[in-house]
Formats: C-alpha cells, sequence, structure tokens
C-alpha cells in the first residue's frame, strides 16, 4: 500500500491559497503583504517569497529574481520558464523581481499566481514552511498531529534498537498521511507522489534512515544515463544520484542517532517534490520511463536520416570525475584516461570545440530573446567546454613533447 501525499500536500496549498486570497480582498490601496520561506533563524540575504500590492484598482505580484536571490535558493531553468509562463517578467536586464499585474477582480488569479510561483518555481514543498508578517493561516496549513506519541518525536530521541527507530518512524510519519504507515514485503514504507514511489527503510547495521527513489527505470540510453547523472548531481543538492543497471536512483541517508520526527517529515516530502518534478524529463532523456509510468518515447524514433550523438566513454569519465570534484583533472590526469593517445585527445579536444560553439550559439539567441537567465546558464556551460579544451590541449602537449 502506497501513502499518496501528494493529495495532502495539494490539500494544504489549496487552503493556503484561499486564505491568502482573503487576505488580498481586504488590502486597502497602498497596502502590500508578502509570504516569504521561513529559513529557521535570521539571515541577510534574500529568501524565495512573494509579496503583493494594491496599486488603484490593481493587484501587482512580484517575487524575487536570481539577482536577488543566494546560491543556494536560486531557482533553475526549469523554473524560470515557470514564472514566463504565469506571466510574470522582469522589468529590465539586471531587475531584482519577476512581476505582473491583476486587477482587484481577479484577487483569485493573484493569489494563485502567488502560490504557484512558491511552489512550483521556487519548489517550496508545504505552506508550513512558509511566514509572514502580514497574515497568517493557521488552520489547515500543516496536517495536524494525531497522537500524542507523535508530538513528542519532535524531541531529539535516541532509539535503542531498530524495532524502536521503526515505532518512531511510525510515529514521526503518521501526521503526513493521518494513519500508521503500512509497509511493503521489504518492509519499507513507500510513499506515492505522481509518478514516483518514495521508500522510507531502516537497517540493523546503523541508526541510519534511508529515504530513496527508483527515479527512472528501464533505461535504454545508458551514454544519455551518465550524462544525466551529471546534471542531476550538479543542480540538485542534498540528494545523490546513481546508475544501478538500467535504473537511476535518487538516495539520501539520515543520522537517526539521535532521531527527530520533523527531520524525516521534510525529508520525505522534499523528496517526493524533487523527484516527482523531474523524473518525466530524465525519463525522456534516457529512453526510459518513471516508476510508476508507461514507457516514455524514443526521442529519436521516426528519424532515421538524424544519426544520434554519442560522447565517448573516455569523456564521459572525464565529466564524472570533473562533476565530482570540479576543476580536480589535470592534464597529466586526462592523458592517463585516453591511454596516452594523441590521436583520441584530438577527437575529444573536437568534440569540446564543437560544444563551445553551440553553447555559445544557445548563449546569444537567449541574449536575442532577453531570457538573461537562460544566457547565464548557457554561458557557464560555454565556459566548462572552453576549459576543458584547454586541458586537452595541456594533455596533447605532455603527451607528444
Amino acid at each position: 500500500m502506497t501513502v499518496d501525499l501528494e493529495t495532502s500536500i495539494d490539500s494544504a496549498w489549496r487552503s493556503f491559497r484561499q486564505v491568502l486570497a482573503e487576505a488580498l480582498d481586504g488590502l486597502s490601496e497602498g497596502e502590500s503583504l508578502r509570504v516569504a520561506l521561513n529559513p529557521g533563524e535570521a539571515v541577510d540575504d534574500a529568501v524565495p517569497g512573494a509579496e503583493v500590492c494594491r496599486e488603484a484598482a490593481s493587484f501587482v505580484v512580484a517575487v524575487p529574481s536570481n539577482r536577488a536571490l543566494p546560491p543556494s535558493f536560486r531557482v533553475s531553468r526549469v523554473g524560470l520558464r515557470h514564472l514566463r509562463r504565469l506571466g510574470l517578467t522582469r522589468g529590465s536586464r539586471g531587475g531584482l523581481t519577476y512581476g505582473a499585474s491583476y486587477p482587484i477582480s481577479h484577487v483569485d488569479q493573484a493569489a494563485s499566481v502567488a502560490v504557484s510561483a512558491l511552489r512550483v518555481a521556487f519548489r517550496l514543498v508545504h505552506p508550513a514552511f512558509l511566514t509572514s508578517e502580514d497574515f497568517t493561516w493557521e488552520t489547515g496549513s500543516r496536517p495536524p498531529l494525531v497522537t500524542t506519541a507523535a508530538h513528542e518525536t519532535e524531541l531529539a530521541v535516541k532509539p535503542v534498537n531498530r524495532d524502536d527507530l521503526d515505532r518512531l518512524v511510525d510515529e514521526a510519519l503518521t501526521p503526513m498521511i493521518r494513519h500508521v504507515p503500512v509497509r511493503d514485503s521489504d518492509g519499507d514504507i513507500p510513499f506515492r507522489a505522481g509518478s514516483c514511489v518514495v521508500f522510507v527503510r531502516t537497517n540493523d547495521e546503523s541508526p541510519v534512515i534511508l529515504v530513496f527513489a527508483e527515479m527512472v527505470v528501464a533505461i535504454r540510453d545508458l551514454d544519455a544515463a551518465v550524462r544525466e547523472l551529471d546534471v542531476l548531481n550538479r543542480q540538485i543538492s542534498g540528494v545523490k544520484f546513481s546508475l544501478h543497471d538500467d535504473r537511476i536512483v535518487a538516495s539520501v541517508e539520515l543520522p537517526a542517532l539521535p532521531f527527530v520526527g520533523e527531520h524525516l517529515r521534510v525529508l520525505v516530502a522534499s523528496m517526493c517534490e524533487v523527484i516527482s518534478s523531474n523524473d518525466g524529463l530524465a525519463a525522456r532523456r534516457v529512453s526510459g520511463r518513471t516508476f510508476l509510468g508507461g514507457e516514455e518515447p524514443d526521442a529519436d524514433e521516426g528519424d532515421e536520416s538524424e544519426p544520434r550523438e554519442e560522447i565517448h566513454p573516455v569523456m564521459l569519465r572525464l565529466l564524472q570525475l570533473d562533476a565530482e570534484r570540479p576543476g580536480s583533472v589535470r592534464p597529466k590526469d586526462a592523458a592517463k584516461l585516453c591511454a596516452y593517445d594523441s590521436d583520441l585527445l584530438v577527437e575529444l579536444i573536437r568534440w569540446n570545440e564543437e560544444q563551445e560553439i553551440a553553447w555559445r550559439e544557445a548563449r546569444d539567441e537567449a541574449m536575442a530573446a532577453h531570457d538573461y537567465d537562460e544566457a547565464d546558464a548557457c554561458e557557464g556551460e560555454r565556459a566548462h567546454a572552453q576549459r576543458t579544451v584547454r586541458i586537452l590541449r595541456k594533455a596533447l602537449r605532455f603527451v607528444l613533447l
């Protein structure tokens, strides 16, 4: 039996949206309200959030751009596209906010846009992690605790053995699903979120809780899967993505000595959000399918005239090493990986030069379309290809001279 955590989270966001709309409806001209991520402690930097101002006969919704946010909170390219799909635009290059105006008769639309930006673009898991000095939404914002025992798990507890840890895990997760979790034949607790299932597992060897999911299965393009791992591990912090046979597995280990129930709930909710937001696109890129989904269409089907670009296995290893420790690959390391083959080094140099050209063109196209965040991302990829060319040329010199 799987728990549909997505339904519980959707319900919480719906309740929050209704309360937000009521609060907006009560604003007078010139007044505003702001809601933002509660970081848990005082911070100097901006945090993800939304501000809505009543100006004349309009509501103006504004959210921070990556120019205003610190690196740990910056919006992904997918998130930026979502903001633009919502109709939020940045007034000028280098602007600190994305914004849009709505007639005061469209208060529900203004509230919906703010909530969608918070949930999808900023990837905030639950409205319980938000705070505001302008209004409250206590009722229905957080799943209620079911038992006194569940509340006690908020304190740090040291489990004495696995059975004790299993009990604490059950009590901690009960408030999320409103009943005692049901374990599968392997002893895992499954949580369904969209097309994925996130599992919670304990073990006899150590007081560690494993939260994991088979994000993509039945992969047919393993080379693409290696590239996808590089992208996922660079773009998503806190989660380890690895390749197991024909599956991409996402996992996080939570130390449970001591055990804190709130930590586990936040981790499970975050994993469900991360996996359900990324598994479909990843499945298409690697010619696989999501855990609960059907077969993904092959991007190359019906177009046999266009050959599929494949990356050399040695280049894959170089990319993996660099992703693990950025900047750690030296020219002599590259030469060794190429078995001191000058022809192979020349081939890899040419391939990276082509990558640099492609990313430069993509950057210029984004600049022409005034998509400056996309242009910044493309410039980062172009610069990486350029650095790789320099390393490979030095490696070639090392081999030949």
